[in-house]
């Protein structure tokens, strides 16, 4: 049998890496998507979902939850894990990650696309190195480069954050700090919760049922409790094809991001997450027409930096 091919690879520390062509199509498809998907969803609002952020998240994640579940159905997998602690650690991380969604889909309401991602990019590696250092301290080992890049992304929001001051009635980019650290924080312990169900027994469908379908639900009861008009985007075309797109979008990323998290420890896996930030402002700048200022170009700087500090240790595909 052939060895898989080789790669120079900045992420990991090492001179070469063993990865399979999978591993690296799944990485690419993972950067692209996700650096997509914050501007599929500014799209939407553009085209009308901006009184409906939570609606747009039931149909988002309802959409592309029944995919999964007919794929599930298909393949005649278990719709939730047998072990019981399995189960309770799934629906846990469930809830966590429809209320990290729903504060992302706020902040990204409230503020330009390119500077809440760098917000978000910089401080998600600080609040779950954090948390990963007492979830899985024996089984993620944290190096000094990651809590470096952790924490010179961590300045770097900081710095995006406050560049206006404390008043919150004139700096939205303060309510964006707030909200980007809060999903950072709930987010970090969604991941945790999310690996240990799969650590007792959760498969990978399972698990992409418990970010997508089995989330939707909850995103109902948020657009009902805000009274949210749940129909009358879908009555506009624009409305209607923009979600569509951001569905499609969403579902590609949530398939690559599940292969990708499986290749890498957790706080690895989160530095790799960061290259998600450079398409996305990209993508904002070019299409959206968005203006980056001073800090945020800063903290975009930043992110290579704490990124290579932070090597992650990418581990070669197992046959």
């Amino acid at each position: 049998m052939g060895q898989p091919p080789t790669i120079p690879d900045a992420l990991t520390g090492s001179s070469q890496v063993s990865i399979h062509r999978k591993t690296l199509f799944n990485l690419a498809l993972f950067a692209l998507t996700g650096g997509f998907i914050a501007i599929t969803l500014k799209v939407c609002f553009r085209a009308g979902w901006d009184t409906s952020p939570m609606a747009l998240g039931f149909y988002r994640m309802l959409v592309i939850g029944i995919v999964y579940l007919l794929l599930a159905v298909n393949r005649q997998d278990r719709l939730l894990p047998a072990s019981v602690r399995a189960r309770t650690y799934l629906l846990a991380a469930t809830v966590l990650k429809a209320i990290v969604n729903a504060l992302l889909l706020y902040g990204l309401l409230i503020m330009d696309v390119a500077v809440f991602q760098i917000l978000f990019s910089c401080l998600y590696p600080a609040f779950s190195l954090m948390i990963t250092r007492y979830a899985n301290r024996l089984s993620d080992r944290l190096t000094a480069g990651r809590v470096s890049g952790c924490l010179l992304g961590a300045g770097a929001a900081v710095l995006i954050g406050l560049k206006d001051g404390f008043d919150f009635s004139t700096n939205i980019s303060l309510w964006g700090f707030c909200i980007a650290g809060l999903a950072c924080l709930v987010a970090g312990i969604h991941l945790n919760l999310e690996r240990k169900a799969i650590e007792h027994g959760a498969t990978p469908m399972q698990s992409m049922l418990g970010v997508s379908l089995y989330t939707a639900p909850l995103f109902l009861v948020f657009a009902i409790v805000a009274g949210e008009p749940l129909a009358a985007p879908l009555a506009s075309g624009n409305g209607l094809s923009a979600l569509l797109f951001c569905v499609l979008i969403g579902g590609f990323h949530y398939v690559a991001r599940r292969y990708c998290q499986g290749i890498s420890q957790v706080s690895g896996f989160l530095l790799i997450e960061l290259l998600v930030v450079f398409i996305t402002v990209v993508t904002a700048v070019l299409f959206l027409g968005e203006i980056l200022n001073w800090p945020a170009i800063v903290g975009l700087a930043c992110l290579p930096v704490a990124l290579w500090i932070g090597r992650a240790r990418v581990k070669p595909e197992t046959p």
